[in-house]
């Protein structure tokens, strides 16, 4: 995994997004020095949806059943 600079990143984003998407790079975004994001492929991430529908493994929060039912 590499670290770039939020500066490094502003200056060439595809450049970024293309080593992710076709080599399947992973990278850390800094700012000022601290971690901000991830820049990763789709297949490493949960993605949940607006419709509440989880794409991936759930997360441990979401594992109980009751947290995805509606309340009543």
């Amino acid at each position: 995994m590499r670290e770039i600079t939020i500066m490094t990143f502003r200056k060439s984003p595809g450049e970024f997004i293309h080593e992710v998407s076709r080599h399947g790079k992973t990278f850390i975004i800094t700012k000022q020095g601290k971690a901000v994001a991830r820049l990763c492929p789709m297949d490493d991430m949960n993605v949940i949806n607006s419709d509440g529908e989880i794409i991936g493994e759930k997360p441990v929060t979401f594992r109980n059943t009751s947290l995805l039912e509606p309340r009543q």
